[in-house]
């Protein structure tokens, strides 16, 4: 079985072979004590390498973090690909894993060849919600991000005729520019026009968000709550169960001038984006962000299934390399 995880500094996205996915904040929290009691439907409780972790929605509830790294792999990426592993693998214990990279990052580290090391061969141990499996990981496949989402438009969408596009994918933290040439029945990533941007992504924006806010009526959220109004409740925050405050008008001011800045990057390393035919715009934040980069780059598309675009691609692409 195909096991697909693009591990988000915001959140987990994860498909496997037989369409079924997970998608889950990038969230954990540690519990020094054994978890004895939990509900099924509590997502997740992990136990790996002797520790108990609350991970995703539970982990919010009792005050979890996310953490990021200059490598994009951090203290908590055995424990998401570990509890992907154990919910996707069905009855397979051999896996075939696929993983991503900001553009950046898989270039630094030799396209991914950290990883591929580091996984390969692995056997990981691990208990989900009481079920445990122990999984060993055949292979390891490495694609940098907006690569997946490109391998998703081709494979999953068929649209052939845009072998040649360029992708602009908007993250959590990273937003990975990367563009396809194909010429001469070669397909190449054009290395020269493609780069991440480390600190542009949604984060930026909900956290710009809370400052406004926080100044604005003197409240105190986080940066999750934030998230969570934007994502889930309609831009409305609560406080003490009464008070209501909405932030639709901020967000979308905000939303506007983080694609304006985006794009003045982009134009600064790419010239000529405005005379590309095909642009694609995909990841978790592409739907807040595109009506505003249509306004720059009318020709412009929203990646269809734009959060899962570059899970999917590393899947398809992974298929069609195991025939």
């Amino acid at each position: 079985m195909i096991i697909s995880i693009d591990i988000g500094n915001g959140f987990i996205k994860a498909l496997n072979s037989k369409n079924n996915y997970l998608h889950f904040p990038s969230i954990v929290k540690k519990q020094i004590a054994k978890i004895t009691s939990f509900s099924a439907m509590e997502k997740y409780i992990v136990y790996l390498d002797n520790n108990y972790y609350y991970v995703g929605e539970s982990a919010i509830t009792k005050k979890g973090r996310r953490s990021w790294s200059n490598t994009k792999m951090n203290e908590f990426t055995d424990i998401f690909i570990a509890t992907c592993l154990n919910l996707l693998s069905e009855d397979s214990k051999n896996i075939d894993l696929c993983l991503g990279l900001p553009y950046s990052y898989y270039v630094e580290q030799n396209d991914g060849q950290y990883l591929i090391d580091e996984y390969t061969n692995k056997t990981i141990d691990c208990t989900v919600n009481g079920i445990q499996k122990k999984i060993n990981i055949s292979s390891v496949t490495v694609i940098p991000q907006g690569g997946g989402a490109f391998y998703s438009n081709i494979l999953s969408n068929n649209n052939t005729n845009d072998l040649n596009s360029y992708f602009i994918d908007i993250g959590y933290r990273t937003v990975d520019c990367v563009e396809f040439i194909f010429s001469n029945n070669n397909l190449s990533l054009n290395h020269e026009t493609s780069f991440s941007l480390e600190e542009n992504g949604t984060y930026e924006i909900f956290n710009n968000i809370l400052k406004f806010v926080s100044a604005e009526v003197g409240k105190h959220w986080n940066v999750i709550e934030i998230e969570n109004a934007i994502l889930h409740n309609n831009y409305i925050l609560i406080y003490n169960s009464i008070e209501k405050y909405d932030i639709h008008q901020i967000a979308e001011t905000l939303f506007e001038d983080s694609a304006n800045e985006i794009f003045s990057e982009i134009l600064f390393n790419v010239p000529r984006i405005t005379k590309i035919e095909n642009i694609y715009l995909s990841g978790g934040g592409a739907k807040f962000l595109y009506p505003y980069f249509k306004n720059l780059l009318p020709n412009i598309k929203l990646q269809k299934n734009s959060i899962f675009a570059n899970a999917d691609g590393y899947l398809q692409l992974s298929k069609i390399n195991k025939k």
